[in-house]
């Protein structure tokens, strides 16, 4: 019997390989120069930049998921994701410059 928690480990998992074939598209067929950007992020981005084309494709790409708020929604969900790695990141680098300080300290 199906839980829960692997219903929502499977779709997390299948989300998660589409938002990456997403990224390998925009770099490859789009050449962003983003690789971390989803088409639909690009599209929501550009639309707002007053692109016409890409307002087009935002407006394609929310009709191909039924929802009048995709676009946005995937550049909302990337800007978070971004940011929750950014803070990992400053965490490890701040571990890592105070350990070089305490072992220089040591010396």
């Amino acid at each position: 019997m199906w839980k829960y928690r692997d219903y929502y480990k499977i779709t997390k998992y299948l989300g998660n390989i589409a938002s990456a074939f997403s990224q390998l598209l925009n770099v490859i067929l789009l050449g962003s120069s983003r690789p971390n950007q989803s088409i639909s992020t690009r599209c929501y981005i550009k639309s707002k930049e007053g692109y016409r084309r890409w307002m087009i494709a935002e407006t394609v790409l929310n009709g191909l998921f039924l929802d009048t708020d995709h676009c946005r929604n995937a550049f909302i969900t990337d800007y978070l994701e971004a940011r929750s790695f950014v803070q990992e990141c400053e965490l490890v680098l701040e571990e890592t410059t105070n350990k070089r300080e305490e072992d220089k300290s040591d010396v």
